[in-house]
Order: C-alpha cells, then sequence, then structure tokens
C-alpha cells in the first residue's frame, strides 16, 4: 500500500477547514502515503471520500481504489442513509454487499478527527482492522468530570453516540448533537423520556 486520493463531495465543508487548519496533521497524513491528486480519476490504493456521495458514485470509487474510508459525519450519513434504502423489504442484496464489503472503513466526527483518520490509515498499511470504539460519549464526559448537561436541562446525546472525540462539545458546555453516530441498540424513545424529566426539573 503506497498511494492515497481523496474525494471532496457536497457537504458541510468542516473537515477541509479541519484539514487546512491543523497542517501538522495532514503532514503526518502525506508521511504515511504519497498523495495521487485526481478527485477520483486516479488509481490509488486508498480513496478518502469526504462529503455526501450515492451509491452510483460509491461503486465508481471501487472501480478506482482498493480500499475506501468514508470520513467526517456528512459521508457517514450518506453510507447509512444508503445502508436504510438498501436493508428493507425490497433488499438489494448486491447494494449490501458493496456497503457492508470489509474494503470499506468509517471515520465518523463533525468535523473528522484526523488523529482517528492517522491511525485507520496506519493500521491499512499495517495490514490490520482498525479497533472501533463501542461505548458513549458520556464515558469521557465522567472522565473529565464534567457536570451532566442533562442536570442543566439541555438536551444532549452523549449517552447514545460513539465516542471518540474527547467530549469536545459537552466539554464547553455545548450538548453532544450525535455527529459520531448512534452506538448499537441505542434506546432514543427512553432518552427522549429522560429529557423530558430534566426540562421539567430544570423549567
Amino acid at each position: 500500500m503506497k498511494t492515497m486520493s481523496t474525494i471532496h463531495l457536497d457537504g458541510c465543508g468542516g473537515c477541509q477547514l479541519e484539514m487546512l487548519v491543523k497542517q501538522k496533521h495532514i503532514a503526518d497524513l502525506f508521511s504515511l502515503l504519497e498523495f495521487v491528486p485526481g478527485h477520483a480519476r486516479t488509481k490509488a490504493d486508498v480513496g478518502i471520500v469526504i462529503g455526501h456521495f450515492s451509491m452510483e458514485e460509491l461503486k465508481r470509487y471501487r472501480g478506482i481504489y482498493d480500499k475506501i474510508i468514508i470520513s467526517g459525519a456528512c459521508a457517514n450519513e450518506s453510507y447509512l442513509e444508503l445502508l436504510e434504502i438498501h436493508d428493507n423489504a425490497e433488499r438489494d442484496d448486491d447494494a449490501m454487499e458493496m456497503l457492508l464489503k470489509d474494503d470499506l472503513y468509517r471515520v465518523k466526527g463533525c468535523p473528522v478527527s484526523l488523529d482517528e483518520l492517522i491511525y485507520t490509515i496506519q493500521c491499512l498499511k499495517e495490514g490490520s482492522s482498525p479497533k472501533q470504539i463501542n461505548y458513549p460519549v458520556c464515558k469521557e464526559c465522567k472522565e473529565k468530570e464534567n457536570v451532566c448537561l442533562l442536570k442543566e436541562g439541555k438536551r444532549c446525546y452523549g449517552s447514545l453516540t460513539a465516542a471518540g472525540c474527547g467530549a469536545k462539545c459537552p466539554s464547553m458546555g455545548v450538548p453532544c448533537r450525535g455527529c459520531r453516530g448512534w452506538l448499537p441498540n441505542a434506546k432514543k424513545e427512553l432518552l427522549e423520556k429522560i429529557f423530558m424529566k430534566y426540562e421539567k426539573t430544570c423549567g
């Protein structure tokens, strides 16, 4: 594995801004693999997809890149939407196979975590699989000894959201909105009841 390329699609622009601001991370990234320009026109070992994409675009990328990393909240939203669309009563097995193949990886966050992106590429280069975080943002909040925002009547989704961000938003008093995606078996209905309970208490 020697080369990588990036595909910048329609999105909020936060990931691109993060890359511009954190130049050291980009230097670290480029030290791992040679960057190949071309925006999905030139073959590379790894394709980093940033922004919203369609199934047709994903099919095209699979013909260009050996491995694909879906990066940032916008791209991950597209991925989850495609899973939901094709895993229905009229299940599209070909599409599901393409979405669930083991050469597709996800790096979450809004903006994308460059540390996590670098870690993922390091794993791929070494031939290992990146470890997935399976605990909530609440755990990171407790480690930082943050005051629980639910107790302030704020609708924080940290208990349902996959960690890995270091609880950045709650640490600044901003409720988690779930940009890293829900944990498996997240009980949204139960959290809504908890919101109502604290909103009445704090209201």
